[in-house]
């Protein structure tokens, strides 16, 4: 809206799912970690973790399990966030 009223800007509607705010505070600080460190927070990225996989042949084998790198920096910014919440609350 412009001082001179409503623009044609005001009825546009511009969803991009993939960077949509998170309501949870973690997940937003540990995005913004991700992304000063130079990564794209959705880009996926292998973990330690394997899941079994089974072929239709009956063959059964492990693979990666990939998670958005953002979920990298989870554990720092979930100690970050309950710092700046016990901050904030003396």
């Amino acid at each position: 809206m412009t001082d001179d009223g409503p623009s044609e800007d005001d009825n546009v509607i511009r969803l991009d799912w993939r960077h949509l705010p998170s309501s949870d505070p973690v997940e937003r600080v540990a995005r913004a970690l991700c992304r000063y460190a130079g990564h794209d927070p959705d880009q996926p990225v292998p973990t330690e973790r394997v899941e079994p996989v089974l072929t239709p042949e009956g063959v059964t084998f492990e693979r990666s399990v990939d998670e958005p790198a953002w979920k990298a920096y989870a554990e720092e910014a979930g100690r970050l966030v309950a710092a700046f919440e016990a901050f904030s609350r003396s």
